[in-house]
């Protein structure tokens, strides 16, 4: 009896000295593949989109936006339809230091680029992971000691590179999009989901994201839990809002796959509200059908965003099922539709006939917002015959119209002068520092009115020119942490 409690005690005293060394192993130093250390953070998974903001990735703009021309318009980083002023630069920054002054840990994603390629370029990976991802441009191969964030992102020198017969070919092009570092990725209560795109000139970002979460130290705690590259499905990220720590929210049928909801849904574990949106299938016509309602609802947070556990904006109508026969968007557009009609025999030579766009836009419209739930682990699609307001709205939420309410004003004067101009300019488009309090920009005046009145706090900030590349503040910021409140 004595040699077994002598026994016990020796083990007692083990634990005890290895109990701590156990905890700082698990909670603050193990060692990866590469040798560096990883320091276990808490947090790494978000478990509402509101919650307490933390940590967020962004990417001010810069000379990548100057390397475009608007006399084509193709599937091409150099040839885009529109272009953004360099004031954007300036309000970018504004945003950025508006974040830090609020307490939020910004990560700058060119910074952490440029601690990847260190990190990569110490071990020897760096030649390898661009020739994998960067195959036709050998001549990086031979000057990659010099090669800098700048370069990857098509702000450097790589970008005016001439070939052998002087044609200019350049080497790296300008990811002229990646500012909206969330359509990139996004933090789930389960871990990050990379994100895939459809579109040529943005399919870089996502190998970029990736190499920074492998390399960069400051990254080393967070890990990637569903890479949509690798499951060969496309899903942007403003598509995905988290709902809660059970239930993701996905617009699916413009620029994500519906195949991503099932993927979703079985590959975390968790209920995934597919959102309808414009039908378009990129994998199989490109952007050949890509109109200006896709446009106007690329993603789900361009009409729809959480701001508080019980509020939403939300576009009118569109997301209501009492709306689906009697929509007043829709009579506008059909009166609109008319008055085209009538311009063109009245004045044949000015307005030639040519077959209406808004019969192609009504069908559009009349697709979005209808919801089928994917049931978490077995992916099993359950359409749930209603519109993602109805479903919000028997969730307990308090849904605050894009544009503010109507009031008296027509339904003309409502649509055009405020719902449809805000939805232009991302009136919907807003982050959540902390629940009821969010970042908009300033000049989506009926909106911030409408949150307002809701009891939402609003912070503002110029946002005009960010917005002539249609995004807001939710597409500017990759939150990597956020805080939920104690239960």
């Amino acid at each position: 009896m004595r040699k077994l409690n002598k026994k016990r005690h020796v083990l007692f005293i083990v634990l005890i000295f290895c109990l701590p060394v156990i905890y700082i192993i698990t909670n603050n130093g193990l060692m990866d593949d590469l040798g560096k250390e990883v320091l276990v953070k808490p947090g790494g998974h978000i478990y509402s989109d509101v919650d307490q903001l933390e940590r967020v990735i962004v990417l001010s703009p810069g000379d990548e936006m100057r390397r475009i021309t608007l006399l084509a318009n193709e599937d091409h980083p150099c040839l885009p339809s529109d272009a953004m002023q360099l004031g954007a630069i300036k309000q970018h920054q504004t945003f950025t230091r508006l974040l830090e002054s609020k307490g939020v840990d910004v990560l700058r994603f060119d910074e952490l680029l440029n601690s990847a390629i260190r990190v990569a370029r110490e071990h020897d990976k760096l030649d390898s992971w661009i020739r994998e991802n960067y195959p036709e441009a050998s001549t990086i191969f031979q000057r990659d000691e010099n090669l800098e964030a700048a370069d990857l992102i098509g702000r450097g020198n790589f970008f005016y590179h001439y070939d052998e017969n002087g044609q200019f070919d350049p080497l790296l092009l300008p990811l002229k999009w990646m500012i909206f570092t969330r359509d990139i990725g996004v933090m789930t209560p389960r871990g990050f989901v990379l994100c895939n795109f459809a579109n040529y000139d943005r399919a870089k970002e996502t190998a970029l994201m990736r190499f920074t979460f492998h390399f960069a130290p400051e990254l080393s705690s967070y890990s990637i839990i569903f890479d949509a590259e690798a499951e060969n499905v496309f899903l942007q990220g403003g598509d995905l809002i988290v709902l809660d720590e059970n239930t993701l929210l996905l617009g699916v049928g413009n620029l994500t796959e519906p195949r991503a909801a099932e993927l979703l849904a079985k590959k975390l574990n968790i209920d995934v509200l597919a959102v309808s949106m414009p039908h378009l299938n990129p994998r199989e016509g490109g952007y050949a059908e890509f109109s200006s309602v896709h446009l106007q609802f690329l993603h789900l947070d361009t009409y729809f965003t959480l701001v508080d556990k019980n509020k939403a904006i939300a576009i009118p109508y569109i997301l209501e099922t009492q709306y689906v026969n009697n929509n007043p968007m829709f009579r506008l557009l059909n009166d609109l539709d008319n008055n085209l009609k009538l311009m063109q025999q009245t004045d044949r030579i000015r307005h030639k006939n040519r077959s209406s766009s808004v019969i192609t836009t009504l069908k559009a419209l009349k697709e979005i917002g209808w919801v089928t739930r994917y049931e978490a682990s077995t992916g099993r699609p359950i359409p749930l015959e209603k519109k993602l307001v109805d479903i919000m709205k028997e969730k307990g939420y308090t849904i605050i119209p894009l544009g503010g309410e109507r009031g008296s004003l027509s339904e003309e004067q409502y649509l055009l002068e405020r719902v449809f101009f805000e939805l232009n300019f991302q009136g919907a488009n807003v982050v959540a520092l902390r629940p009821n309090i969010v970042f908009a920009y300033k000049e989506n005046i009926y909106t911030i009115g409408a949150l307002e009145a809701a009891g939402v706090q609003v912070i503002p900030y110029e946002g005009s020119y960010l917005a002539m590349w249609h995004g807001g503040s939710h597409c500017l910021t990759l939150p990597i942490n956020r805080v939920p409140e104690l239960k």
